[in-house]
């Protein structure tokens, strides 16, 4: 979503420039030249997600094994995800919901060795998904990562990613977490199982960004300001 789009009709100016400006610093994209450890895929906005963390995990899959390095990882976290409109055929009609297991054999079916994909299918929340899915990772001694969700989504679940980072590693920082949105998901078109389009979210995400921020779950913006500038001086 590009600044000169910020302006969207119901939606008062500011959210949307306080929302654009969040947006603008969890925006990170890895450097050309460096592996990532794993992809951070969370269930939710249906099952849209999966084709472009599919297509992110190909493109690591080659660039890290350039870089002589190990293939990455999926890491899956989250309980249920409702199905999603571009699956079309690809799953039973009489079947409603979508978690991690069933995600895990979708990246199966598509390539996607099993020793490479590892899952949590308990999360019941975007916390819960974040703090799970790192446990995962530094079980695994994982640490430079890429989070691919929804771009309407992506201030609250990177600053949340963010948060439980910031409290794993208060010692000092470590990890490096990077950002893509997930493509191929019009702004402008109705979520399923909704009434509002992507763009008419954004003002229940920044409200529960404010919200959860008062709970110390979502990363301020001080604090992704921060860590954006950590990112790139450790590229500089």
């Amino acid at each position: 979503m590009n600044e000169e789009s910020w302006s969207i009709k119901g939606i008062e100016k500011p959210v949307l420039n306080e929302w654009g400006r969040l947006y603008k610093l969890v925006h990170t994209r890895p450097p050309e030249n460096l592996a990532i450890d794993a992809i951070l895929v969370e269930t939710g906005d249906a099952t849209d997600r999966i084709h472009t963390h599919l297509k992110l995990w190909n493109q690591y899959d080659k660039k890290n094994k350039s870089l002589n390095n190990k293939p990455p990882f999926l890491i899956i976290s989250g309980l249920v995800a409702a199905r999603g409109w571009r699956l079309g055929e690809e799953v039973p009609k009489d079947i409603t919901k979508y978690n991690a297991p069933w995600m895990e054999k979708w990246f199966e079916r598509n390539g996607v060795p099993k020793e490479k994909i590892l899952v949590d299918p308990t999360a019941k929340n975007t916390l819960e998904v974040a703090q799970r899915s790192f446990k995962i990772a530094k079980e695994k001694g994982l640490s430079t990562f890429l989070l691919s969700t929804s771009s309407y989504h992506a201030p609250r679940a990177y600053g949340t990613y963010l948060k439980v980072l910031l409290d794993i590693e208060s010692g000092g920082l470590q990890s490096r977490l990077y950002f893509h949105p997930t493509e191929d998901l019009p702004w402008d078109r109705l979520l399923p199982d909704k009434e509002n389009t992507r763009f008419q979210e954004i003002p229940s995400e920044l409200n529960r960004i404010h919200e959860y921020r008062k709970k110390g779950d979502v990363a301020t913006e001080e604090e992704l300001r921060n860590y954006s500038n950590w990112l790139k001086s450790q590229t500089s």
